[in-house]
């Protein structure tokens, strides 16, 4: 009995009816990359498989839907933005990328935990170990740094948001309050 456990590969042509911006393209191959997830022409490793369709593991829909959440993360700690994958500012690039690869990592832990098995017939034992939990903890990782590095840089793009919450509505650095009774705070 020959049991052949196989991953399917997706081919890039799969999603030709997938409209895609320019900057969405090159969003979903920097998250390839992070991912190492690119054709066996340009990487091989041992799960590669060796046959006529060659692509890619993920598809750039999934990749896609990975970038929105992380933009939509990102645009929910406070103060709450609406920044879109079009529209977000370019200090943000690395951190929408990052996130993605987050997201990508705990879909792939979900889907590990659902194919892991043991099978044993008459001395011949299959265990494939469970590889959900070393995508989790990666993914955990990743998303510990990731999630403090998107609420500094929140902090630092809130800083010069005022009371009212207009830009440059706040404290500058030379102005110093005099004393903390409201009454009398005086600005110098």
């Amino acid at each position: 009995m020959v049991i052949i456990l196989a991953t399917i590969l997706e081919s890039k042509d799969d999603f030709q009816n997938t409209i895609l911006s320019d900057n969405e393209r090159r969003l979903i191959y920097k998250v390839r990359v992070m991912l190492l997830d690119l054709p066996d022409d340009v990487f091989r490793s041992l799960n590669t498989l060796i046959e006529s369709q060659r692509g890619e593991r993920t598809t750039d829909q999934i990749l896609l839907n990975y970038l929105q959440l992380s933009i939509g993360y990102m645009n929910s700690i406070p103060l709450q933005s609406s920044y879109t994958l079009s529209t977000f500012p370019s200090a943000w690039e690395t951190l929408v990328v990052l996130g993605a690869v987050v997201f990508a990592l705990f879909a792939q832990s979900v889907f590990q935990a659902g194919e892991s098995f043991s099978y044993s017939d008459n001395g011949l034992s299959l265990n494939l170990s469970d590889m959900s939990s070393r995508y989790g903890q990666l993914s955990n990782d990743l998303k510990n740094s990731w999630q403090q590095s998107v609420a500094d840089m929140k902090r630092y793009e809130n800083r010069s948001v005022g009371p009212a919450g207009i830009t440059g509505g706040g404290i500058s650095g030379n102005m110093r309050i005099r004393s903390y009774a409201p009454r009398m705070w005086t600005y110098r």
